[in-house]
């Protein structure tokens, strides 16, 4: 099985970008074959220096200038070149060919683990798509992020569609998989060109008519555990202080796959609390580190298993 990885960024989004590029690095398994897994950056807006720093990673295939695949306002494209993360997702087949599987990774996401990839791509072969929810026990979703999610849904289907939105599971699209043959490309690439003609532009959202779809043309797929892709602004996970791993809120929380750095979680400071512990490392940020965490972070010390969010 050969799977193709896309994510995409600008020079605004480099930090995060280079981010999930060394996840992807520090957890490549020394004995897989990179022959399975390429991955493609889409080039947002990136300088000539950022272009050359991507380069540098070997599992890297190519770097890719997207074109929009929908017809959005001249405007957007010249103020909002960044939109194209979004366009281009139900059309990622079109820009290369010849793979079994085609994965999506959000530039604000990072991997504590390759088996989150392999997982992915073997669920979107056996079901067909491997997608995530916006939803867990632990998520505390805000009356903006419901109204916003509803104000795209009712603008392009109608206020009947809320009880739709009540009855089902919502779905996020910073994490997916599809198989090359699932049927989800077209019904999602002609919803997405039906509801930007709808709105004549004014809406870019891929997620509203990929929800739409999911709910009312039944199409095949797996649901993947919340873990695959956290949310982190939506519920601060734990933190195993010796494995130096994220996990799932609670008690033997499960060890979160992709951690999904949403909105606000940009600028959080993970801070522990709590009983000392001889050993504990000095300072943990959400942010995915080596040379790329934010620069010039406040953390602050780290002294228990027990974490809290502050702003920082």
């Amino acid at each position: 099985m050969k799977s193709a990885i896309f994510t995409g960024f600008d020079d605004n989004f480099s930090t995060l970008g280079f981010g999930l590029l060394n996840s992807i690095s520090d957890n490549l398994p020394s004995n897989c074959s990179s022959q399975n897994y390429d991955v493609f950056v889409f080039n947002l807006g990136l300088s000539n220096f950022n272009i050359e720093k991507i380069r540098r990673y070997s599992f890297v295939k190519d770097i890719i200038s997207p074109g929009w695949d929908v017809n959005v306002p001249e405007a957007i494209r010249e103020e909002r070149p960044y939109l194209r993360a979004l366009t281009v997702r139900p059309f990622l087949r079109s820009y290369v060919s010849g793979y079994d599987a085609y994965l999506w990774l959000d530039a604000d996401t990072y991997l504590q683990s390759f088996r989150s990839i392999e997982n992915l791509a073997k669920y979107s072969m056996k079901y067909g798509a491997a997608i995530s929810t916006a939803q867990h026990t632990q998520y505390r979703v805000l009356p903006r992020v419901i109204n916003f999610r509803l104000s795209r849904l009712i603008s392009a289907y109608g206020s009947n569609i809320v009880s739709s939105y009540l009855q089902n599971k919502y779905y996020n699209c910073g994490v997916f998989a599809l198989s090359a043959l699932s049927p989800i490309w077209d019904l999602w690439a002609h919803g997405f060109i039906f509801f930007i003609d709808l709105s004549g532009g004014k809406y870019i959202s891929d997620q509203t008519p990929f929800n739409y779809m999911i709910w009312n043309r039944k199409v095949k797929h797996y649901i993947m555990p919340e873990t695959y892709k956290w949310s982190a602004v939506m519920a601060p996970p734990s933190i195993d202080l010796v494995r130096r791993k994220f996990c799932e809120p609670g008690l033997d929380g499960r060890d979160i796959e992709i951690m999904h750095m949403v909105a606000n979680s940009h600028k959080l400071i993970f801070q522990v609390t709590g009983g000392a512990q001889k050993h504990s490392p000095p300072e943990i940020s959400i942010q995915y580190g080596r040379e790329n965490s934010i620069d010039k972070m406040e953390i602050p010390k780290c002294n228990d298993l027990v974490g809290r969010w502050v702003l920082g």
